[in-house]
């Protein structure tokens, strides 16, 4: 996980593979209905930018981490 460890409180776990369409749509929707919650993406290896593209939104918001999967299986 990147980053400081998350304060305790709700966590959404959001399972990811080649979302890039999708993801920051959904991060931003998250965010928005629950504003005090935390957005784990749990990514399974995606081949397209959705780890990109959580990178970029972590960067600006703690609320949101990335967790990578070494492998897709």
């Amino acid at each position: 996980m990147e980053g400081e460890p998350m304060q305790d409180g709700c966590t959404v776990i959001l399972p990811t593979y080649n979302e890039e369409a999708n993801i920051g749509e959904m991060i931003d929707t998250l965010r928005e209905m629950y504003p005090e919650f935390h957005v784990l993406v749990m990514d399974d290896n995606s081949k397209d930018d959705t780890q990109r593209i959580v990178l970029e939104r972590s960067s600006k918001d703690d609320h949101v981490r990335l967790m990578v999967r070494d492998i897709n299986d």
